[in-house]
Formats: structure tokens, C-alpha cells, sequence
């Protein structure tokens, strides 16, 4: 069985999870809110007084934002897992025609997984060293 940390659900409710749990409850959390989040910001979050600053969203030349980029790409990743899964299945199955077939798609999904890991770690590293920043 694998569990997918980047699972990023199309339907309502789920949303991105890590696939573990903390005493019972499931840590994961709807696409509402981390679209909102990478859309609009934490300028609106825990603001009792209502006052909101609002900032346009960047886009690209295509018109596409960070999130919508974000978004897809981890739908992509996601899909490079299905599609290695599903042939690993057929693998022990016996249902697989081409053992080469198996084999690029793992190392495919292989790869993209470490590239997601290392970009965000060097996203998170990047963060870390903004908040260490004297105002």
C-alpha cells in the first residue's frame, strides 16, 4: 500500500493530506482553504475588525496564478503515482505486457516526488530565513 502526501482531491471535502493520523484525526485539509490561501493571502485571516487589505494576484502571460500553477502541478505529480501504482499492480497481477513500462513510470514519479520535495524544502528554508529578517 502507498501513501500519497501529495494527494490533492478534485472532489469537495478532502482536499491535500498527508495520509497520517494524529490521535484518530486526520490531518488533512480542504482545497478551499490552501487555494484561498495561495489566492488571497493571510491578509483576511484572524482579522476581528474586519478591515482586509486586498492585493492583486500576480498572473503570468498566459493568465494563469501561482495557485493555479501550484495546483496543477501537484495534480500532475499525483498522476505519475496513479499511473506507477497501476502498473505495479498489473505487475503482480500478471497482467502486465512490458516490464519497461513499470520501470519508466516509477522513476518517473520517483523523480517528480524528489523534485516537489526539494522545492519545497527550499521554499520552506527561504520562508525561515524571511521571518529571521530584522524589521
Amino acid at each position: 500500500m502507498t501513501i500519497n502526501p501529495l494527494a490533492l482531491s478534485g472532489g469537495s471535502g478532502t482536499g491535500v493530506s498527508s495520509g497520517y493520523y494524529n490521535n484518530g484525526v486526520s490531518n488533512s485539509v480542504p482545497s478551499t482553504d490552501i487555494s484561498g490561501l495561495l489566492t488571497g493571502g493571510i491578509a483576511g485571516l484572524g482579522s476581528s475588525t474586519g478591515t482586509t487589505s486586498t492585493t492583486a494576484v500576480p498572473r503570468t502571460a498566459d493568465g494563469s496564478s501561482f495557485a493555479d500553477i501550484l495546483t496543477s502541478s501537484i495534480g500532475q505529480l499525483q498522476g505519475l503515482q496513479s499511473t506507477a501504482d497501476t502498473y505495479a499492480v498489473q505487475a503482480a497481477t500478471g497482467d502486465l505486457q512490458d516490464v519497461s513500462d513499470y520501470m519508466i513510470a516509477a522513476n518517473e514519479a520517483k523523480l517528480a516526488t524528489t523534485a516537489t520535495v526539494t522545492i519545497k524544502n527550499k521554499a520552506v528554508e527561504a520562508f525561515n530565513e524571511i521571518m529571521r529578517m530584522p524589521v
